[in-house]
C-alpha cells in the first residue's frame, strides 16, 4: 500500500509472530520480512516495539565466596560473564547481537513505510514481571541502582537507532505505571523525570509519549504529572479493564465510545495530544472474531474523529501456539491479533485495510469544537464523571471539555459543575472565577450528588430546608420524555429568587434556574452523571435530555436529531466546517439533519446529504459547509 495521505497512525503492538516475547532471543529475519509486508499490505503504517528488557540488557551479579572481603567487590555486575568495562556498552551491558537485531527490523518497517515507537522498559508485559535478572526482587521505580541502569540501558540504545528516520517516537516503556505498587507520587514523578530526561538528552528531535494506562487525573502517574513530562499521552482504552466500559457488548455505543471518551478526556486534562495506543477484545470469550470488525470500526472511526492522533491494536498476531508465560496460563493473552500466527489475515485486520483507506481520504482534521466545560473537582469518581458526561453530550450533539478545579479554568459560554458529592466542592479561588464567568454572561448547570458548593443560596437563587439521606427515585418529564433518577439524597429546597423548572412526580423540586448577573445558574438537585454511568444501556434512557436542555441554545452549523448519533464539528477556517457522523441506529441508514441557514454542503463522503436527510453508505459520513 501507498504511503497515507493522512498523518493518523493506525496499526498495532507489535511481537514477532514466531515467538512473541521471545523474538529476540530466537530472533528471524525471514519472520519479520513476512510479518511486516502482511501488516503493510493491509494499511499498518505504525507499530510500537519492545526491545525486551533482560534480552538487551542481560546483566548478572557476581559474588565473593569470602565473606570478609571488601564489600566493594563483594557484589559487581556483569553483562554475562564479562565485566562491564571490557563490554562495548560499558555503562548500560547493552548486547551488541540484539542491537543488530534491532536495527534489522527498523530497516525492514522502513521499507514497509512502517512508522515505529520504541517503548523500552518492558517490566510490566502482560501481566509478567521481565526486568534483567538482578532486578527481579527490586524496586523498579525507587531503588537508586536500578534507575541508573535503567537510563544507562536508555542512552546507549538511542545512540545506537536514533538516526532511523522511521523511528518517530520513544516512552519510558510499556504501562510503566504497572513497575512499582509501593511508591508514592513524588518518586513517581521523580522517576519520570530521570527516565525522559535521559530519553530527550539522548536524542532531542524526537517526542516522547506516555505508554501508560489507566492512569487517574490526580495521584502516581497522574494525568497532571504526564503533562510535564510527554509530548502525547496514550490511553489504553480496553473495556474489561476500565470501570463502567463493559457493561454493554463492546459494539454497542457507549462501549466502543469507550476509546473516543478517554482520548477526549485525557487531552482536555493534560492538554497534550492523544492517541489510543492499546486496544483490543481480550479474545474470543468477549467477541468472535467475526464480530471484531464491527467495534474495530466504531472505536477507531469515532477516536480519529474525537481527534486522535493514532489508534493501535493489541497485537499484530496470535499467541495461541505458544506455551510459555504469559501465554500459558492468561487464556485472555493469546488469540488477540490482527493476523494468525501463519500470516492469514484475521476480519480485523481486513476492517483496518478499509479504515485506513476511509481516514486517507478524508485527511487530517483540527481538533474538534468543544461545546462546554466540565469542572472535576478533587474527590469526584472523575473517570465515571467524564464518561457519564461525555456520553450525554454525544446524544445531544454537544462535546465536552474537561478542566481540574486546581487548572486554570476555560473560557466558555456554558459550564458544568456535576455531581457534587463532599464537603469541599471546588475550591473557593476557582469558585469566584466562575461565578464571575457567569456574572459576565456564562450559563452554569449544578448536579448534586450530597456535597456542598460556596454561596449556594445566592448562586442558586434557592434556600435549603433539610438534607435527608434517603434512597429514592426522582421521576419527571422533560422535553416530552420520562426520566428516572436514582438518589440517595434529597435536598428539600424552598426557591428564592430562582425559577422551579421541573417538579418529580412526589412533587420534590427537581431542576431549577436563576438569573445571576447577565447569566444563569441552573441546579438540578440529582447525580445525573453517576447514575448514567452505571446504567446499562443508558443511552437507550432520555436521560440526556437534561443536558439538551441546559444546551439548547447553543448554535451550530449542523444538527443530527437522533440520541444514536456520534457528530462532531470542525473549524476549518474561512467560514468553512467539517462535520463527521457516526450512525449508531441499528438497520437504519438515514438520519434527519438541518444544515444552518446560509450554509450548503460542499463535500460529502461515503454518503450523500439530500432533502434534510442523512444517507449512509457505510455507518459513518464526513462532510463538509460553508457559506
Amino acid at each position: 500500500m501507498s504511503k497515507q495521505a493522512s498523518q493518523h497512525l493506525i496499526g498495532c503492538n507489535y511481537w514477532a509472530s514466531n515467538y512473541a516475547i521471545y523474538m529476540w532471543r530466537y530472533y528471524d529475519q525471514a519472520v519479520i520480512e513476512k510479518d511486516m509486508k502482511v501488516l503493510a499490505d493491509h494499511g499498518v503504517n505504525c507499530i510500537r516495539i519492545f526491545p525486551l528488557w533482560p534480552d538487551f540488557q542481560p546483566l548478572e551479579t557476581m559474588r565473593y565466596v569470602n565473606a570478609n572481603a571488601d564489600k566493594r567487590f563483594c557484589f559487581k555486575m556483569r553483562a554475562g560473564d564479562t565485566p562491564l568495562p571490557l563490554c562495548k556498552f560499558p555503562d548500560s551491558g547493552l548486547d551488541p547481537k540484539q542491537v543488530k537485531n534491532f536495527k534489522h527490523l527498523l530497516t525492514t518497517a522502513e521499507k514497509y513505510d512502517i512508522k515505529v515507537i520504541v517503548s523500552f522498559i518492558t517490566g510490566w508485559m502482560s501481566g509478567r514481571k521481565l526486568v534483567p535478572a538482578p532486578f527481579i526482587d527490586r524496586d523498579l521505580v525507587k531503588d537508586a541502582e536500578v534507575v541508573l541502569y535503567e537510563c544507562a540501558f536508555i542512552k546507549d540504545l538511542i545512540g545506537e537507532i536514533k538516526d532511523h528516520k522511521n523511528v518517530i517516537a520513544y516512552e519510558p516503556g510499556n504501562e510503566t505505571n504497572c513497575l512499582s505498587y509501593e511508591i508514592d507520587e513524588f518518586q513517581a514523578e521523580l522517576w519520570l523525570k530521570s527516565i525522559t530526561d535521559t530519553i530527550r538528552m539522548a536524542d532531542p528531535t524526537k517526542p516522547v509519549y506516555s505508554g501508560m494506562h489507566g492512569t487517574c487525573l490526580n495521584g502516581n502517574w497522574s494525568l497532571l504529572t504526564q503533562s510535564k513530562y510527554f509530548d502525547m499521552v496514550t490511553p489504553h482504552p480496553y473495556p474489561c479493564f476500565t470501570e463502567y466500559c463493559i457493561r454493554e457488548a463492546m459494539p454497542e455505543m457507549r462501549a466502543s465510545l469507550h476509546a473516543a471518551s478517554e482520548a477526549s478526556y485525557y487531552r482536555s486534562i493534560a492538554k497534550k495530544p492523544t492517541m489510543v495506543q492499546e486496544i483490543g477484545v481480550m479474545g474470543q470469550m468477549y467477541m468472535t472474531n467475526d464480530g471484531v470488525p464491527d467495534y474495530f470500526e466504531k472505536a477507531c472511526m469515532t477516536s480519529f474523529a474525537a481527534g486522535s492522533k493514532g489508534f493501535l491494536w493489541w497485537c499484530g498476531f496470535e499467541q495461541t501456539h505458544l506455551d510459555f508465560y504469559p501465554y500459558d496460563l492468561n487464556a485472555c493473552e493469546a488469540d488477540l491479533g490482527l493476523a494468525f500466527a501463519d500470516h492469514t489475515p484475521k476480519p480485523v485486520l481486513k476492517k483496518l485495510l478499509e479504515v485506513r483507506k476511509a481516514i486517507d481520504e478524508i485527511g487530517d482534521l483540527p481538533d474538534p469544537v468543544n461545546d462546554a466545560c466540565v469542572i472535576e473537582t478533587r474527590n469526584l469518581d472523575h473517570w465515571g464523571i467524564a464518561y457519564g458526561s461525555h456520553m450525554m453530550g454525544i446524544q445531544t450533539g454537544n462535546r465536552m471539555d474537561y478542566v481540574f478545579e486546581e487548572q486554570p479554568l476555560k473560557d466558555y459560554e456554558y459550564y458544568i459543575s456535576p455531581g457534587l458529592n463532599d464537603m469541599h466542592g471546588i475550591n473557593k479561588y476557582t469558585a469566584k472565577e466562575l461565578y464571575k464567568k457567569v456574572k459576565d454572561g456564562a450559563k452554569l448547570l449544578v448536579t448534586y450528588a450530597h456535597g456542598a458548593m460556596w454561596d449556594f443560596e445566592e448562586v442558586c437563587g434557592l434556600k435549603i430546608f433539610g438534607r435527608e439521606s434517603l434512597a429514592h427515585t426522582k421521576t419527571f418529564e422533560l422535553n416530552g420524555k420520562t426520566l428516572s433518577i436514582g438518589c440517595d439524597t434529597n435536598l428539600n429546597l424552598v426557591p428564592t429568587t430562582a425559577k422551579v423548572l421541573i417538579r418529580d412526580t412526589e412533587g420534590r423540586i427537581v431542576l431549577t434556574e436563576n438569573k445571576y448577573g447577565k447569566g444563569s445558574v441552573m441546579f438540578l438537585n440529582a447525580p445525573i452523571e453517576d447514575y448514567y454511568v452505571k446504567l446499562n444501556y443508558p443511552e437507550d434512557t432520555d436521560l440526556c435530555e437534561v443536558y439538551r436542555f441546559f444546551l439548547k441554545d447553543i448554535k451550530k452549523p449542523y444538527v443530527v436529531d437522533s440520541k444514536k448519533a456520534f457528530t462532531t464539528l470542525y473549524d476549518l477556517g474561512n467560514g468553512k466546517f467539517g462535520g463527521f457522523v457516526y450512525n449508531y441506529e441499528k438497520d437504519i441508514t438515514q438520519l434527519p439533519i438541518k444544515i444552518a441557514d446560509g450554509y450548503k454542503v460542499t463535500k460529502c463522503l461515503f454518503g450523500d446529504i439530500k432533502d434534510g436527510k442523512i444517507n449512509f453508505n457505510r455507518n459513518y459520513v464526513y462532510f463538509e459547509i460553508e457559506k
